[in-house]
């Protein structure tokens, strides 16, 4: 099983919108990270999304692009400063690749809690738009980072599309 753990893409400022919706950087970073997840061909088959604005059009354009039925799910709980516990848990009993968008601190703790059991021994640089895929080992409890990606390394060409 995979999870996939994506940062939303650049928002705009709270000044500029007070609901901070992506912003046109936001929206490139994200095109880039859909058309990388798109050309790995792995099937996604949920996305569970915060609440606030820019993930939910994170997650919106991901399944755009992906061209796929995946189901969208708000989730509560996925705030920047939630603990992280709860999902922590529960990812163990999830039997299909799954999705969760969200933000910083958030998903920077929750990986790291799945990968070593503390979520304050943070390693991994969640840029705007950045996904985290982390493969679930065989004794179901423990993970590992099977790939990291952040859209500059993208070699998606927004030219070709």
């Amino acid at each position: 099983m995979l999870l996939f753990l994506v940062r939303h893409g650049s928002a705009l400022a709270e000044h500029e919108d007070p609901q901070r919706p992506l912003s046109p950087q936001g929206r490139r970073e994200v095109t880039a990270t859909a058309q990388y997840l798109k050309g790995t061909r792995l099937p996604i088959h949920a996305i569970f999304h915060s609440p606030k604005t820019r993930a939910v059009q994170t997650a919106v354009l991901i399944r755009e692009i992906a061209a796929a039925p995946i189901q969208l799910s708000e989730r509560p709980g996925m705030s920047p400063n939630d603990p992280v516990d709860e999902l922590a848990y529960e990812v163990n009993g999830w039997e299909k690749n799954t999705m969760v968008v969200g933000h910083l601190p958030y998903l920077g703790k929750l990986a790291s809690r799945l990968l070593t059991g503390d979520q304050e021994k943070s390693f991994l640089a969640f840029q705007p738009g950045a996904v985290a895929v982390l493969e679930r080992a065989s004794d179901r409890q423990s993970w590992y980072l099977a790939a990291f990606m952040i859209p500059q390394l993208s070699l998606y060409d927004e030219g070709a599309a």
